[in-house]
């Protein structure tokens, strides 16, 4: 490979790195929509009123969590590092989902000063997460 051809290449693989990081802005868009969700999950669960109710909010959910894996399964790249950076904001979702149902279902059942905060808190794993992908497809991390 003479000089030339060297320089193409790495001009090439740059701009293909460009590309994939820039498409895999995607996921920001997943993760800041999965995180209005769990939002509106939260909140749905903190204050529901009858057992009808909770299954309908929970087939809601589920429809929307497969309008969200479809989505994701369509996208062409993943961002750079998504494997960690999607299991974290999930795994950090998990912990904070669950400690607001179980502290909240047994301490503050419909009370709004816990289910407002913790509703807003569940979003905060999922927006770092989108946070992360914006910042790293602009090349910064």
């Amino acid at each position: 490979m003479h000089r030339e051809e060297a320089l193409d290449a790495l001009v090439t693989a740059d701009d293909i790195t460009d590309r994939v990081r820039r498409r895999g802005r995607w996921y920001a868009t997943w993760a800041v929509v999965y995180a209005a969700m769990s939002s509106a999950l939260t909140l749905g669960v903190g204050f529901v009123v009858s057992d009808f109710a909770l299954i309908a909010l929970m087939a809601g959910w589920g429809v929307a969590i497969a309008a969200l894996l479809i989505y994701a399964g369509r996208q062409p790249v993943t961002p750079p590092g998504f494997g960690w950076i999607h299991t974290l904001g999930i795994a950090g979702w998990g912990v904070t989902y669950s400690s607001i149902l179980l502290i909240g279902l047994e301490y503050f059942p419909a009370q709004p000063s816990w289910w407002v905060p913790g509703a807003l808190l569940t979003a905060v794993p999922m927006l770092i997460a989108a946070r992360f992908v914006v910042v790293r497809s602009r090349g910064v991390v």
